[in-house]
């Protein structure tokens, strides 16, 4: 499971990463200084798993509408 976490710089620029813990809170700095500001966990990275075939085949298929057009 992966947590997203909002961090803003001492500059005022905001920004996030993806992370894979859930070990940070609103208002922990790092060791650059950036605050973090938001944390939203639970996000899952769930992505069907194409066979390589399919995808060739889809491929191809693309290819061939392209070329009759």
């Amino acid at each position: 499971m992966k947590t997203i976490v909002l961090w803003q710089k001492p500059d005022g620029e905001i920004y996030y990463r993806i992370v894979g813990s859930n070990n940070y809170r609103v208002g922990d700095l790092n060791s650059y200084d950036h605050k973090v500001i938001f944390v939203i966990p639970g996000l899952y990275e769930w992505q069907p798993k194409i066979p390589i075939r399919n995808r060739v085949i889809r491929k191809c298929i693309s290819f061939l509408h392209k070329l009759e057009k």
